[in-house]
């Protein structure tokens, strides 16, 4: 009976983890648009907002964040260049 419960939070566990990791890269994707837009743009932001939207990114980059704390350092970022369009 243990075996069993055990063996049901193991496969639980192991689901988890594995739908966990595709959002995660979305996030990944999201950060790398973001820098590419900064990237091509650069013209179009001022130096603060580029450096304000770069620390977001890094932010989000930490690989113990969870997905809700990454997509929000990577909206923190958009905005903080959506605030510094010259």
């Amino acid at each position: 009976m243990i075996r069993k419960i055990f063996l049901i939070f193991a496969c639980a566990a192991a689901i988890v983890t594995a739908a966990a990791f595709p959002a995660q890269a979305d996030c990944k994707d999201e950060i790398q648009e973001v820098l590419e837009n900064i990237d091509r743009n650069k013209d179009n932001y001022t130096m603060e907002a580029i450096a304000k939207a770069r620390k977001h990114l890094l932010q989000a980059e930490i690989p113990s964040l969870k997905l809700a704390d990454c997509r929000r350092e990577v909206v923190a970022a958009r905005q903080a260049l959506r605030q510094g369009r010259k």
